[in-house]
């Protein structure tokens, strides 16, 4: 059986990622999309050349009333030996960076070093990343967010994922209020017993409040993907 309870039971979540395996142990990454405002809705994902998730406008005179460089992006990047997803800029910067054999969470934590959460007051919402690399069984998530004297907190964790489970990060907690809580605590186990990244992405999305979803995108290690798009 396949679970998205702790999804489900998130009013607003934000982003989301979820990395882990498919039924047959398959390594994959998804990557969810909700939006409260027309600035945030106001968007699609597209795969592009070199296998590329990217975030882009539906409505640019929409995108223009919120910060066109928080609200487009690549979300998730395919490499030969490796799948990066975050939500924001930094999904480029974790791409490039040549570490050869380095373990996943080596590889994230120095990738995003520099980086810090996002500058939207009164939210600072969260940078959230992940690194996949193919034939390791262990993956990395990161949580870069604002603490309570207004400082940088960054959170690593190692995650390992057998086939048909996966770990779920969010940048905000599930609360629907202002400002918007940050996510809390490790990443959260899910069960996705699906193979396929279509059967992945339209179980994300079904998870999501209507209200608020906008797109999820699916790339599976051998580059099968599949997005689905609330604004076509």
């Amino acid at each position: 059986m396949s679970d998205l309870d702790a999804l489900v039971n998130m009013n607003y979540p934000g982003r989301v990622i979820i990395i882990g395996k498919n039924s047959s142990g398959m390594q994959y990454a998804a990557y969810a999309i909700t939006g409260r405002s027309a600035s945030s809705q106001a968007r699609k994902m597209e795969m592009a050349q070199c296998m590329k998730v990217q975030v882009k406008p539906t409505n640019e005179d929409e995108l223009k009333k919120g910060n066109p460089d928080l609200l487009i992006y690549s979300a998730i990047i395919l490499n030969e030996d490796s799948i990066i997803v975050s939500n924001g800029k930094q999904t480029d910067m974790i791409s490039v960076e040549p570490y050869g054999r380095r373990n996943p969470p080596y590889i994230l934590e120095s990738a995003l070093e520099p980086w810090t959460f996002e500058p939207d007051e009164p939210h600072f919402t969260p940078r959230i990343s992940a690194y996949v690399k193919t034939g390791f069984e262990q993956s990395a998530m990161s949580v870069i967010k604002r603490d309570r004297n207004g400082n940088r907190m960054r959170c690593f964790y190692e995650v390992e994922t057998p086939p048909g489970t996966g770990r779920m990060i969010a940048t905000y907690d599930g609360a629907n209020q202002n400002p918007l809580p940050a996510f809390e605590g490790e990443p959260i186990g899910v069960s996705l017993q699906f193979a396929t990244a279509k059967e992945i992405s339209e179980f994300v999305y079904d998870a999501l409040n209507k209200d608020f979803r906008v797109s999820v995108a699916t790339v599976l290690s051998n580059g099968e993907h599949h997005i689905i798009n609330r604004n076509k």
